[in-house]
């Protein structure tokens, strides 16, 4: 957003992280031993400010030190890196970097 809109009121800026935190929130990433991969809750934005949430689904690969995710949802594939730093997660996809904290 801050790409396309350079000037920003604070106003404006706050109320856009607190609709991104909202959004986001229940969003996770599942892999399991078998190679099996999940991104439940994931966004799709309908307007700027509506959204319904998505699930995808594929397989996780290592790729030395990083993972090669491919997902789908219905007819769309998604091809993305992901990359394990500790206990923190990043994944990233076209313009949007997800990152993960591993649950306790």
């Amino acid at each position: 957003m801050l790409q396309s809109r350079p000037v920003i009121s604070s106003r404006e800026m706050r109320a856009m992280r607190a609709m991104m935190t909202q959004s986001y929130a229940r969003t996770a990433f599942v892999a399991g031993a078998d190679g099996q991969a999940f991104l439940k809750n994931l966004p799709h934005f309908k307007t700027p400010t509506t959204f319904d949430t998505v699930i995808w689904q594929g397989q996780w690969k290592n790729a030395g030190t990083n993972y090669n995710l491919s997902l789908k949802n219905g007819g769309q594939k998604r091809s993305m890196p992901a990359q394990i730093d500790g206990t923190r997660l990043t994944i990233v996809d076209d313009k949007t970097t997800l990152v993960f904290d591993k649950e306790k």
